[in-house]
């Protein structure tokens, strides 16, 4: 899944916008991960990844909230297992790129790139945040 991100958190996605005047600019994104919930539909355990109950402490430069993965409640639960779940509290301009976070972040839970789609719960989820890094002008006269 995470290769479709790949380009994009490199260098951005450009949109076309136009502004007043009908001026058009071309402005660029870059994904960064604002949080994700991972569960799974069998114990983590028996998804022989190893490395995947480290923990560090929280970066103090990226105020970021990591935790152990842990069960739900009930195995048979709605959710399922809860593998992972991350939130960065840090603002966007202090937010490294999309891909950059997820390889640090699988270093000690290397289910979030190795996971298959069927070990996921349906409960899964991600939030990505589209922060601005430029805009350039489109001048019509370029061929």
């Amino acid at each position: 899944m995470w290769d479709c991100y790949d380009e994009w958190s490199a260098y951005g996605v450009g949109a076309p916008i136009v502004l007043k005047d009908d001026v058009s600019v071309i402005r660029y994104y870059v994904p960064h991960l604002s949080a994700i919930h991972i569960y799974t539909i069998k114990s983590p355990a028996t998804l022989s990844l190893s490395g995947d109950h480290n923990t560090d402490e929280n970066d103090s430069k990226n105020l970021s909230d990591e935790s152990d993965s842990k069960p739900m409640e009930s195995p048979k639960g709605r959710l399922g297992y809860l593998y992972f779940e991350y939130s960065d509290v840090a603002a966007i301009s202090w937010r490294i790129p999309l891909l950059e976070k997820v390889s640090k972040l699988s270093q000690n839970h290397p289910g979030i790139e190795k996971l298959k789609s069927t070990d996921l719960s349906p409960a899964s989820w991600m939030a990505i945040t589209w922060y601005i890094l430029s805009f350039f002008p489109l001048n019509n006269n370029v061929k």
